[in-house]
């Protein structure tokens, strides 16, 4: 038990290390595997070894009373064991007793009286009923001796089982050098997918522009590499986050190739008004349950992808349809008047029922991962939830306003490109305005509330 004493001390002292100056790779390094990884591993190691120790040591004491009982009664069974040896020469001594008694009566002569009470008394019916307390004294040291050993076997079955608890509780086994790699690679992507896909869309403009000066040489050139870069960061997000569609990558490259763009435009088109259709048609039918939500949930402020530990709380939605009923953009207004956002404009109740019908009321055309294109109002986000009500209460987070900029440059984008995808406007909007990565900061360094 020394030994899990050691490793909950050094747990703890690592833990307590302030490393608030400690910057740079190194910095991140003793995050990652010192600071975080090592003290789950110690503190592991430590109960297990608390958890073992301690089983053995309550073991040892239930051994020596078993052992201690166990000898008195074996003392007292060879004792008993004794007695019924000898109650059992009475009882044979009885009984040969009676023979020679009944035999001497029997070999009286002829016409000889005897006696009705001839003044002899059989021992054999008080040495029976000792021999029969005997039996019953050996039977009851039997099975103190059998009770003994039932306790013994339970407690080296606790032992067993703590063994095996203990065992349950071991750390992985570290990850390989490629395990590792891999997992920095999607760690990354993750963090940086919405700088990424915003670099895609850019790439993708680039790729626009040169393609339509393609009479100009070397631009046909730089159109496909643009082109096929923007595809191939597209398809590492997807494959890494799940963010995007690939029906979309598949039409980004097929404009890469040459003469492919118009094509590539053309069953884009096609598709988004299919799809729009096809939703409508799915509403209409009432094939979309109320509160459907695919394989993300799709909140406007972020896209929550399959696998994220985000769990949506029941009053989510509650709070949301409190909000579409409540008439508050004049008070959130009066609240942030003297908020100027980076490009120097400043929120009027204008932008305020621009900012609460995108994110509460309006339908957008939501295309989920899993290729489903539904016509409907945002998901239910906790922490959307909680900023609005921080803004009507005129104690905003910095976040919130970071909130209110990101869905007025996002939905002013729909507004006025017509025919624009909300992956692209959401892509834009997180360019000036990232609301999702400073939650995503703020849960990794507080814990994430709605973690499931």
């Amino acid at each position: 038990m020394r030994f899990g004493d050691t490793c909950g001390s050094a747990a703890g002292r690592i833990r307590s290390l302030d490393a608030g100056e400690f910057v740079g790779d190194e910095a991140e390094l003793y995050a990652q595997r010192m600071s975080g990884d090592l003290p789950p591993c110690l503190v592991a190691t430590s109960d297990a070894w608390h958890l073992v120790g301690g089983v053995l040591t309550t073991y040892a004491d239930d051994l020596e009373s078993v052992q201690r009982r166990l000898t008195t009664l074996s003392a007292q069974a060879g004792d008993r064991e004794a007695s019924v040896r000898c109650a059992q020469d009475d009882v044979a001594a009885g009984r040969a007793a009676d023979r020679a008694h009944a035999e001497a009566a029997a070999s009286q002569p002829a016409g000889t009286r005897v006696p009705a009470d001839d003044g002899y008394r059989s021992s054999t019916p008080v040495a029976e009923q000792a021999l029969d307390r005997a039996h019953r004294a050996l039977q009851e040291t039997v099975d103190a001796v059998t009770a003994l050993r039932a306790e013994h076997d339970a407690a080296v079955q606790r032992c067993v089982d703590a063994v095996e608890r203990a065992r349950a509780s071991r750390f992985a086994d570290p990850p390989g050098f490629w395990t590792r790699v891999g997992r920095s690679i999607t760690s990354w992507v993750g963090d940086h997918a919405d700088a990424l896909l915003e670099i895609s869309s850019v790439l993708k403009e680039v790729a626009s522009v040169a393609a339509m000066l393609s009479f100009v040489p070397g631009m046909a050139a730089v159109a496909v590499a643009a082109g096929g870069v923007a595809v191939a960061v597209d398809a590492t997000v997807k494959i890494t986050t799940g963010e995007g569609s690939w029906t979309e990558i598949a039409l980004d490259a097929v404009g890469v190739v040459p003469g492919g763009r118009t094509a590539g435009a053309a069953l884009r088109g096609l598709r988004r008004e299919a799809g729009e259709v096809a939703a409508v048609g799915r509403t209409a039918r009432g094939a979309v349950p109320a509160g459907w939500t695919g394989a993300e949930r799709i909140t406007g402020g972020r896209i929550i992808r399959p696998g994220d530990p985000t769990k949506v709380p029941g009053w989510a939605e509650a709070s949301y349809d409190e909000i579409r009923a409540t008439s508050d953009t004049a008070l959130i207004a009066s609240n942030t008047r003297s908020v100027v956002l980076p490009d120097g404009h400043r929120l009027d109740e204008g932008d305020l029922e621009q900012i609460k019908r995108h994110l509460f009321t309006d339908e957008h055309v939501l295309e989920y991962g899993d290729g489903a294109v539904v016509l409907g109002r945002f998901d239910a986000d906790p922490d959307i939830a909680e900023a609005w009500y921080r803004l009507r209460a005129g104690s905003p987070a910095d976040s919130d306003l970071v909130l209110l900029h990101h869905e007025l440059y996002e939905s002013s984008w729909l507004r006025d490109h017509p025919g624009s995808t909300y992956v692209d406007a959401h892509a834009r909007a997180n360019g000036v305005a990232d609301w999702h990565a400073i939650i995503k900061s703020r849960h990794r360094r507080g814990g994430n509330p709605w973690r499931s």
